[in-house]
């Protein structure tokens, strides 16, 4: 703000004689200044009331109080004192009206006419938030409303865009057929015609590749699966070994006295296998020396029928245990 419009007040304490009273003459404090013959001023008049009135709050002054406190001449200060207590009489209150203030003892508590009142309650300085279900509710609509709106507003500038980009389209395409005389559209649908096939072309090839690359995907994707189940199986047969190897006790250890008579038995029982060559006949088979192998109770179906020596000679020994007779069996190693 400009310094120029900027007007400070002088302040004092004492009310000088420059200073405006508040107190107002009305038409009866005229009448009885205008019959009193006194030289005195209407504003002086004022001020003298002011002070009477400033200093009788509670109780009224008295005319020596009042002496010393407007300090002018006593026949003056007598008159006004008495026209001034002989009004406030009449009237039954004070002559300047005041704001009325609450009282300490409370004695006020009824009087509408008091203000500023003290407060017999404790102010609420915080406001607490209740987070109800009411208000959750109100805050989800409004959301949902300002989302439908900020949709709008976005569809609106789209479809201005679009009509923008649709004029524009038009007067392009006015401009050109102007430049090429077009005045019958020949051109135009000719180029219409050339652009929808250069379209549906486009979107023949598009939808062919698609198809391949959606082909490829598939046979990768089975690709991918088979080796996942494959090394899904392989772990799973690898843990499942793993399992029965823990699962499986450890052998139990043999005693030695059993050791001992499993040897001894081995010891003891005659050769699975002899070298025999009675079985075929002839012993150097026209001059070449043959060399066969058989199991102990094998029998072999020779080339031609044997003899009664050869047939004992095939049987297997009396001494053999059946269950070593069940080891007997139709092969035979021979070697020549």
């Amino acid at each position: 703000m400009p310094k120029q419009y900027i007007r400070v007040q002088a302040f004092s304490l004492d009310h000088g004689d420059n200073e405006t009273p508040d107190y107002d003459l009305d038409s009866e404090d005229e009448a009885w200044l205008s019959a009193s013959k006194l030289s005195l001023p209407p504003i002086d008049l004022e001020r003298m009331l002011e002070q009477l009135e400033r200093y009788s709050d509670h109780t009224v002054v008295s005319l020596n109080e009042a002496k010393a406190l407007l300090k002018k001449d006593d026949g003056l200060t007598t008159a006004v004192y008495d026209y001034w207590l002989a009004k406030r009489l009449k009237h039954g209150q004070r002559l300047s009206l005041a704001i009325k203030a609450d009282r300490r003892d409370g004695s006020s508590n009824n009087d509408p006419y008091v203000a500023f009142r003290r407060r017999t309650e404790k102010m609420q300085t915080r406001k607490h938030r209740k987070n109800d279900e009411a208000s959750y509710e109100k805050m989800l609509r409004l959301r949902r409303d300002m989302d439908r709106a900020c949709s709008l507003i976005e569809l609106l500038v789209r479809r201005e865009e679009t009509k923008s980009a649709l004029l524009d389209t038009e007067l392009r395409v006015f401009q050109r057929r102007w430049s090429a005389r077009d005045f019958d559209a020949s051109q135009l649908q000719a180029a219409a015609v050339a652009a929808a096939a250069a379209a549906a072309a486009k979107k023949s090839a598009a939808a062919a590749s698609a198809a391949a690359a959606s082909s490829s995907w598939q046979q990768q994707h089975q690709l991918n699966h088979h080796q996942q189940q494959h090394q899904q199986s392989a772990a799973h047969q690898r843990g499942s070994t793993a399992k029965r190897a823990r699962r499986r006790p450890p052998p139990l250890p043999t005693p030695p006295e059993v050791a001992a008579a499993e040897a001894a038995a081995a010891a003891a029982a005659p050769p699975l296998f002899v070298d025999d060559d009675s079985l075929l006949p002839g012993g150097d088979n026209g001059g070449r020396f043959v060399w066969c192998r058989r199991r102990v109770g094998a029998v072999y179906a020779p080339a031609k029928p044997l003899t009664d020596a050869e047939d004992s000679a095939a049987l297997p020994p009396s001494g053999l245990s059946p269950d070593r007779l069940s080891l007997a069996s139709t092969d035979a190693e021979c070697s020549a």
